[in-house]
């Protein structure tokens, strides 16, 4: 990689003051002041090669300018009306676009309608559907618990009907032996 060096670039024209003000030598070479100081060049130093000497082309006469804006007139005013004829094409076609735009956001507000009314219903049905089911399931599960109860009950009822002979026939001779009777 090469490197450039601004001074490189930058090269005052010979007997001019340099970038660090420094003085060049008729053959253009650097002669460096007796004093050390180095400062930088402005930019308005640098922008000053590139001003134009004199402004450019050869002298005119002295004349007023012309109208052109006026010349010019005659032959826009085809093209204006043209452009009447077209801006109320447009004018009417967008009127109509807006029209059909219209049109279609009234069907799709009926649409719409249709739908949400065909969803409440669809909803309500549902609801009752639903509302069936839970209330079938809830009957099953009453039902279910029933019949258990049912059978616990009938459970107690056989084992106290089992038990009730030997119970009885133990108190009844508890009752015996506190009344005094041996038998």
């Amino acid at each position: 990689m090469t490197y450039i060096r601004i001074s490189d670039i930058f090269k005052p024209p010979v007997g001019d003051i340099n970038v660090y003000r420094g003085i060049t030598s008729n053959d253009g070479s650097y002669m460096r002041p007796a004093s050390t100081e180095v400062t930088m060049a402005r930019l308005s130093d640098f922008l000053q090669r590139f001003r134009p000497a004199v402004v450019p082309g050869a002298a005119a006469p002295s004349a007023v300018p012309a109208d052109y804006a006026a010349d010019r007139s005659p032959e826009l005013d085809v093209v204006f009306s043209a452009l009447a004829e077209v801006r109320s094409a447009c004018a009417a076609e967008r009127s109509r676009a807006e029209q059909r735009a219209e049109e279609i956001r009234e069907q799709a507000r009926v649409q719409a309608a249709v739908v949400i009314s065909a969803a409440r219903r669809a909803a309500a049905t549902e609801k009752a559907r639903a509302s069936a089911a839970a209330l079938r399931e809830a009957d099953e599960e009453s039902r279910a618990a029933t019949r258990a109860a049912e059978r616990a009950a009938s459970d107690v009822r056989a084992r106290a009907e089992a038990r009730m002979p030997d119970e009885v026939a133990r108190i009844v001779a508890q009752v015996k032996a506190l009344a005094g009777d041996p038998s």
